[in-house]
């Protein structure tokens, strides 16, 4: 199965503002497939149960995407673990393997409807705990994990962040496929709000790094 095109409006809602240690992202996205889901196929989705620093920490080491999961691609990945374990020269794919299907365990699952024809809605929400230096990082691989893409897939990725933080130029960016990075286009309103959006045809991963004014 094979994405076409995807769109995703990122919203960070600044709870570490009032208080709190994070902030809250919220996510909505739209996708075009070649063909409808099965019907018995289901996503894992961020959920609201709170994931410990520990395993946070361990995740964000190994390059994790905390994005949606498509359960028949995860399992996949881990259908083989009994045969991955007692095999020293797969070490590497056997962490891997174990480390996502913990990361599972804090996600929620979603049924995969259509909107029409081929098209999918998804929303999730999660929390973003920002680094010893007060640094957010959002990453996010679109299309999501699982899902084949077109080689001219559509990607549009809009991240909308709280007034009164300055993004990082730098770490802020798209990287395609084949290494090439992309740069996004900013927009500042009247309210000194940040707009952030990037526009491809490939399979970038995404990041965006942000700071609250002191």
């Amino acid at each position: 199965m094979v994405c076409l095109r995807q769109d995703a409006v990122v919203t960070v809602i600044p709870t570490k503002r009032f208080g709190q240690e994070y902030d809250l992202v919220k996510v909505e996205t739209t996708f075009q497939m070649d063909q409808p889901f099965p019907n018995d196929e289901v996503m894992f989705v961020p959920g609201k149960e709170v994931v410990p620093d520990a395993i946070l920490k361990l995740m964000t080491d190994n390059k994790f995407d905390f994005g949606p999961k498509l359960s028949s691609d995860v399992v996949s990945k881990i259908g083989d673990f009994s045969q991955e374990v007692p095999d020293p020269s797969r070490r590497d794919e056997t962490r891997k393997d174990a480390l996502l299907g913990y990361l599972i365990t804090y996600m929620d699952q979603i049924k995969l409807t259509p909107i029409g024809g081929s098209n999918y809605h998804i929303s999730y929400e999660f929390r973003l705990y920002p680094d010893q230096e007060g640094n957010f990082e959002f990453r996010t691989t679109l299309p999501f994990a699982g899902l084949g893409e077109a080689s001219n897939i559509d990607i549009q990725l809009i991240m909308v962040l709280p007034v009164g933080v300055t993004f990082d130029p730098v770490k802020t960016k798209g990287i395609a496929i084949n290494g090439l990075e992309l740069q996004e286009q900013t927009l500042v309103t009247q309210a000194n709000r940040n707009i952030i959006s990037f526009y491809h045809k490939a399979d970038p991963d995404f990041f965006v790094t942000y700071k609250y004014n002191a």
